[in-house]
């Protein structure tokens, strides 16, 4: 009869390597799975940052897109002023009044800026006010085709009032209503007002926006009240940081 044997140190070491081999022990998973959520992380970084950059370029596109679009429409507004006069209880004035952060006008120009416009005279009102739930400022023009009693009251109110509270104006709730936006993000704004005529830059401009003017003797002032039309505005917007300063022409043609 054959004599049965236990198996031999041989075989029990055999077997232990091979079940050693047939899998990954729990240290060689947990360096695997730290790994690969490196490369992970770093390709996610990777991508984000793609994203920030890319939507930074568009915001800056766009963001000069608008700028561009508002001083088109502002130099149309005013190398197209008229000297609307008006008639109240003080007498007789011109419809033309700024103050730092609000200019009332009256122009020729309608195109572009509300619906269906055509030939006359379109009654405006350009302001910077705070933007609804943000905090920072947005850029407003309100524009209607006739001179309603409000906005002829509120013109003359702003004229007639004190340079601090030009500086504090504030749209009533009948011409917030009727506003456009024109600009958001603004963080900084200043309108400027002189007799000068107008110098353009004579240099090559950036993005099609004038960044400087022959001013070096020209003075400009915070508020204007008289009875002519300036010979220019120039607006100063700070945004995201970068400063634009436009200026624009004011036309003295009579309507």
């Amino acid at each position: 009869m054959k004599s049965l044997k236990g198996p031999t140190s041989d075989n029990c070491l055999s077997a232990r390597s091979r079940g050693k081999s047939s899998g990954f022990t729990l240290l060689e998973v947990v360096i695997s799975m730290t790994i690969i959520s490196m490369l992970v992380l770093v390709l996610y970084q990777a991508f984000s940052m793609g994203v920030r950059i890319w939507e930074d370029r568009h915001g800056r596109q766009d963001e000069t897109l608008r700028l561009e679009a508002a001083t088109s429409l502002l130099r149309a507004d005013l190398t197209r002023a008229v000297p609307y006069n008006i008639f109240w209880e003080e007498g007789e004035a011109l419809l033309f009044a700024g103050g730092p952060g609000a200019m009332f006008y009256v122009t020729s120009n309608g195109t572009g800026s509300i619906s269906g416009a055509g030939e006359g005279l379109y009654f405006a009102c350009l302001y910077v006010d705070v933007c609804p739930e943000k905090q920072e400022k947005c850029l407003y023009l309100s524009k209607s085709s006739r001179p309603s009693p409000d906005f002829v009251q509120e013109a003359t109110a702003f004229r007639s009032a004190t340079d601090f509270s030009r500086e504090s104006f504030s749209p009533d709730s009948h011409m917030e209503r009727k506003s456009i936006l024109m600009l958001e993000g603004i963080i900084e704004a200043g309108f400027f007002y002189t007799g000068e005529q107008y110098f353009p830059f004579a240099g090559v401009p950036d993005h099609g926006l004038e960044r400087s003017v022959q001013e070096n003797e020209i003075s400009f002032d915070r508020h204007w009240v008289e009875n002519v039309l300036p010979g220019q505005v120039r607006i100063s917007l700070l945004l995201e940081g970068q400063e634009y300063i436009i200026h624009v022409p004011v036309s003295r043609v009579s309507f």
